[in-house]
């Protein structure tokens, strides 16, 4: 799920987006775990254009996988950047 805001008193091209969702992971590093996956992030997008947006989102994946040999992941961040098209 993912929902845009617009910024009072700004551009009205930057816009302000909230996500959040529940799926499952697969890892298969040293053994492999299938494990639950609620990802929560906030992001921006700048309209360049009607068709043409940049885009930034920081992610926290909440999870309980397990890899083996101590390398549990519990909660991964993750920042991107792109084009929206």
């Amino acid at each position: 799920m993912k929902h845009w805001f617009d910024l009072p008193d700004l551009d009205k091209r930057l816009k302000l987006n909230l996500q959040g969702g529940i799926g499952f992971l697969h890892a298969d590093l040293r053994s492999s775990d299938t494990s639950w996956l609620i990802p929560i992030g906030i992001g921006v997008d700048f309209a360049l254009n009607e068709k043409l947006c940049l885009i930034s989102t920081f992610l926290l994946n909440f999870t309980d996988i397990h890899t083996g040999r101590g390398t549990d992941a519990h909660i991964m961040p993750g920042l991107t950047f792109g084009i929206r098209f």
